[in-house]
């Protein structure tokens, strides 16, 4: 069931699986506060509307969320579009129907609000060939590639980031 998040109870949860997606997917440590600030403007009046913090729920459990807000495109600000400021499914759900509910929901928000829709795609597995099942559900629901993104990594400062944060 994918609902939109309104309650505390729905925020804390959102925020403890923020926590688990920046584990596995940042490339920074990320900061908690900085997190519970970013769930918090999302959720407050002076949020709604520019803000959608959509919730994947299976089994009374938040198994995924698709966090979407109003922005503009920076060489033409009179112009907006909704973007994902978080997409992450937990990895024992992303082979179910998760990923697809949650993106028809945000293109149901979108075609709502009358604007275009980017979202991100970030692949922790990096495995060859593991973004084509998400191509294949955005395709499905008439999503279209873009382009791509890629990081730049170079290996001893990772090594060291990971150094540190070990001590």
């Amino acid at each position: 069931m994918i609902r939109e998040a309104v309650t505390r109870h729905d925020l804390a949860a959102l925020h403890q699986l923020r926590m688990v997606e920046a584990a596995e997917c940042a490339p920074v440590p990320v900061d908690p506060l900085a997190v519970a600030r970013k769930i918090a403007l999302a959720s407050s009046e002076e949020g709604q509307g520019d803000h959608f913090m959509l919730l994947a729920v299976k089994d009374g459990h938040l198994v995924g969320h698709l966090c979407i807000e109003r922005v503009s495109y920076w060489y033409a600000p009179e112009h907006e579009f909704l973007t994902d400021f978080g997409f992450y499914v937990l990895p024992q759900h992303r082979n179910t129907d998760v990923e697809q509910a949650l993106l028809e929901e945000a293109a149901r928000v979108a075609t709502i609000a009358g604007l275009p829709l980017t979202i991100f795609v970030n692949n922790p597995s990096r495995r060859r060939g593991a973004h084509h099942r998400i191509e294949k559900i955005a395709s499905l629901i008439r999503y279209v590639p873009a382009g791509a993104v890629y990081n730049v990594k170079d290996r001893d400062s990772v090594l060291r980031r990971q150094q540190a944060d070990r001590h």
